[in-house]
């Protein structure tokens, strides 16, 4: 949709959020009527995407002053215990209340985590917007950002500019380059090639090596923690940690290679990111509570179902994005992989043995660097 002729309320450049390992990308961002618009520069007349504001349930500062903050890792680890506290993980967890169980869907049952999170970040001074997926903008100061915040909440009363173009069939939009159906012959035999390379040197040694490059450090730290927890696990094969990291590394690097040659459409690409974005906020939540005197115990999931439902949601997620571009026994290892991963015993094994609860410990540490979630 080009630049059209309805008045704008207010404009300029924030950072973005938009990738699984915490990337942030600079645009410039229009707000006309009840839509916000982003471009990736400001001569640009095609956005490269849109929210309309009346779907968004809250836009508040990130995170919310008002939200009570739990004590972080460090805080939890000095903090002496409560008089009869266990000095380490229960073994085992009750439910906390009945209601918890009963939770039949991720959006009614999941409260937002407390996670700690600066209200100052390294880019400036940030912004939610909890619409149908979660964007958080950050401005130069705090004064930029309660300009954005008075404007963005005044206009989400007006309707949102028509003419947006809506979601393909596919689960792609039509703005920007329009995507084909039908792709040639040779493009279709570089991409099978790019897989199996890709697929192949990921698993190897020189190909992490490589592949570290182009990754946060804190993504592999992630990644062997995952690995090391799997390990220590008696019922799983001895190489079930391997196993794991490569299907993990396998999965997101083809994901990447189809959405950049345009097979994966950008809403379900950002509707997969979102999904494992909001994981990894769950699980620092999760750590941080089970550390906290004086239950040591996440309370608002003592059973790990809640945790289960958004690994549960990942899986179809993925399933559904994949289908057509992994073979049935690369979707059938990822099933397997984020099934054992999110199942309620698994969680209970890492957070109660004090050899998992170590390892999930340094999984935590490298997600809050990633995706900053403690303002280090």
């Amino acid at each position: 949709m080009a630049r059209c002729s309805y008045a704008v309320a207010l404009s300029g450049f924030l950072t973005k959020r938009t990738g699984t390992f915490s990337q942030h990308k600079r645009r410039f961002f229009v707000l006309r009527e009840g839509t916000l618009l982003w471009y990736k520069t400001e001569r640009d007349v095609t956005p490269t995407g849109f929210c309309h504001l009346s779907e968004a349930a809250s836009i508040c500062e990130h995170p919310r002053p008002s939200q009570p903050r739990r004590a972080t890792s460090k805080e939890a680890l000095n903090a002496p215990p409560a008089q009869g506290a266990p000095l380490s993980p229960p073994s085992s967890q009750k439910a906390a209340a009945d209601e918890l169980d009963s939770a039949s869907s991720l959006a009614s049952s999941v409260e937002p985590p407390l996670v700690r999170t600066s209200s100052e970040h390294a880019r400036g001074a940030a912004l939610a917007i909890h619409a149908r997926k979660d964007y958080v903008l950050w401005a130069d100061d705090s004064s930029e950002r309660d300009k954005w915040l008075r404007a963005l909440r005044h206009n989400a009363t007006f309707p949102p500019l028509p003419g947006l173009a809506p979601p393909t069939p596919s689960g792609g939009t039509a703005m920007g380059k329009e995507t084909k159906e039908k792709h040639s012959l040779l493009s279709s035999l570089v991409l099978g090639a790019e897989k199996k390379m890709i697929g192949r040197a990921v698993t190897t040694d020189l190909g992490k090596k490589l592949l570290r490059e182009y990754c946060l450090p804190e993504t592999f730290s992630v990644l062997q923690a995952m690995r090391d927890m799997a390990s220590l696990d008696p019922a799983m094969p001895p190489r079930y940690g391997a196993f794991i990291e490569d299907t993990m590394l396998k999965m997101a690097v083809k994901v990447m290679l189809l959405y950049q040659h345009g097979r994966i459409g950008t809403r379900d690409f950002d509707a997969a990111v979102s999904l494992v974005d909001r994981l990894a906020v769950d699980l620092v939540a999760k750590y941080d509570a089970t550390i906290t005197p004086p239950d040591y115990c996440d309370l608002r999931d003592p059973e790990h179902r809640q945790l289960a439902t958004v690994f549960t949601a990942i899986n179809a997620e993925l399933k559904l994005l994949l289908k057509d571009h992994m073979s049935e026994k690369n979707l059938s290892a990822l099933s397997q992989v984020v099934s054992y991963l999110g199942s309620p015993a698994s969680m209970s094994r890492f957070t109660g043995e004090p050899a998992c609860f170590e390892e999930l410990g340094k999984m935590v540490a490298g997600l809050r660097k990633m995706y900053q979630l403690d303002g280090t």
